[in-house]
C-alpha cells in the first residue's frame, strides 16, 4: 500500500494517463487490492487501504474492479482519501 500512495503523492498531479497504465503502477496497484483482500475486513484502517486503489484503478479505465473497492468498506466517509 505505502509504494502506491508514495506514487500518487509524488506524480499525481502531473502523471499522463499513461503513466497510470504502466506495468509499474499496475503491479502497485494489484500489490495493494491483494494486500486489502488478505487482511481482515473488520480493521479500523481497512478503508484506508481500499479508497486509494480504487482511484488508481478508475484512472487505468478498470471499472469493473474500481467500484467493488469502496463497497466493500461501506460507510467509510472520512479515511484517508477523503480527508487528504
Amino acid at each position: 500500500m505505502m509504494p502506491l500512495i508514495a506514487w500518487q503523492e509524488h506524480r499525481d498531479n502531473d502523471a499522463s494517463d499513461a503513466d497510470f497504465c504502466s506495468t509499474h503502477v499496475v503491479s502497485l496497484v494489484d500489490a495493494a487490492v491483494a494486500d486489502a483482500a488478505a487482511a481482515r475486513l473488520h480493521r479500523p484502517d481497512i478503508a484506508e487501504v481500499r479508497h486509494p486503489p480504487a482511484y488508481v484503478l478508475a484512472r487505468q479505465r478498470r471499472y469493473t474492479a474500481a467500484p467493488s473497492q469502496p463497497r466493500i468498506v461501506d460507510g467509510s466517509v472520512g479515511c484517508f482519501s477523503w480527508r487528504y
